[in-house]
C-alpha cells in the first residue's frame, strides 16, 4: 500500500508591518519555525518559485498585494509571503505555509484530486482504494468523460445494484455499477453483468456500465451484453476494464495547479476555512 502526501492544507501567520521585523513576533522568529532556506519536512532545499512584480500604491486607495512563494523541489512543500494594508490600517504582513497530511491510498478521507492524481502514475494501486472511494472517483471520471452530464453517486448499503446514475446532455440514462477488485489480473466473471441486467429490466432502463478494475471481462460475460431484453429502448451495456479505467482518470480537464498557484491566483476563491481546525485553510477543488 502507498502513502500520499498532500499539502493543501495550510496555516496562515498574520503581522502588522512593525511586528513583522521585532524578533520575538515576526518573521525572523517565524523562519526558526517554518523554515528559511530549507523545507520543515524533509531539509531539502527551498526554491524562489513565484515573485509577484512590484505594483506602487496609490494614495487613499488600498494597497495592492504582493506575493513571494518559496518552494521545496524535493517534497513539494511551499510557503507564501503576502504584503497588504491600506492608508487607514496601515501595512500587514502574512505568511501561509503548507501542512503535510499523509493518506493511505485505502483511506476514505484521501481527497479525490490527490487519489487520482497519484491513480494516473500508480495505476496498481486501485486494488488498495476503499471501494466507496472508488465509486465516488468513477463518478467523477464520468462527469469529465460526459461532459455536459448529470451524475450522482448512490452506491452504499441498500442501493439496489447501482452505484451511480449518469444522464447527459442528450438525456440518455445509463446505470452504472462499480466493482474495485483486489486482484488486478483476474477478469471479471458474469455475474457483475447480470446483476446490472436485472437492475436495468426490474427498473425499465435500457442502457448500464459495469466498471471494474479487473484486467477484462470473461468470454460469457461479454455474451450477456447481447441478450434480447425486454426494455423499450435501445439495450446497450458498456464494460470497462482497468484500462478503461487508467483512460478515465487521466481526462481530468481542470489544470493540474500546485496548491500554492490556487492559492496566488485567487486567494479569495482558493481557500476556506475548515471548520474542524481553526485558523486553517483547504484548498477549494
Amino acid at each position: 500500500m502507498t502513502e500520499v502526501l498532500s499539502y493543501k492544507y495550510a496555516t496562515e501567520y498574520r503581522f502588522s508591518y512593525d511586528d513583522a521585523f521585532r524578533e520575538e513576533r515576526g518573521l525572523a522568529a517565524l523562519d526558526s519555525e517554518t523554515g528559511a532556506s530549507l523545507c520543515k519536512y524533509c531539509c531539502g532545499k527551498m526554491h524562489a518559485a513565484f515573485r509577484s512584480k512590484p505594483k506602487k500604491s496609490v494614495i487613499g486607495q488600498q494597497y495592492p498585494t504582493n506575493y513571494s512563494v518559496d518552494e521545496c523541489l524535493s517534497c513539494g512543500w511551499w510557503r507564501v509571503d503576502e504584503s497588504t494594508g491600506s492608508d487607514s490600517m496601515g501595512l500587514f504582513i502574512s505568511r501561509t505555509v503548507g501542512e503535510l497530511r499523509r493518506y493511505d491510498t485505502s483511506s476514505i478521507s484521501i481527497p479525490l484530486d490527490e487519489l487520482r492524481s497519484h491513480l494516473r502514475s500508480n495505476p496498481k494501486d486501485l486494488a488498495w482504494v476503499n471501494p466507496t472511494k472508488f465509486e465516488k472517483l468513477m463518478a467523477a471520471c464520468l462527469r469529465d468523460a460526459y461532459s455536459p452530464c448529470e451524475v450522482r453517486h448512490v452506491g452504499g448499503s441498500g442501493d439496489g445494484g447501482v452505484d451511480i446514475i449518469l444522464v447527459t446532455s442528450s438525456s440518455e440514462k445509463y446505470l452504472v455499477q462499480v466493482k474495485r477488485r483486489a486482484d488486478l489480473s483476474k477478469k471479471e466473471g458474469v455475474s457483475a453483468v447480470r446483476e446490472l441486467n436485472g437492475v436495468l429490466f426490474r427498473e425499465g432502463e435500457c442502457k448500464g456500465i459495469v466498471i471494474t478494475t479487473a484486467s477484462g471481462f470473461t468470454k460469457s460475460a461479454k455474451s450477456e451484453t447481447n441478450i434480447k431484453t425486454p426494455t423499450v429502448g435501445v439495450y446497450k451495456v458498456d464494460l470497462f476494464d482497468i484500462a478503461d479505467v487508467v483512460r478515465l482518470l487521466g481526462l481530468d480537464a481542470r489544470p493540474n495547479k500546485k496548491p500554492w498557484e490556487l492559492f496566488v491566483d485567487d486567494e479569495s476563491a482558493g481557500f476556506h476555512y475548515d471548520s474542524d481546525e481553526v485558523g486553517r485553510y483547504i484548498i477549494r477543488t
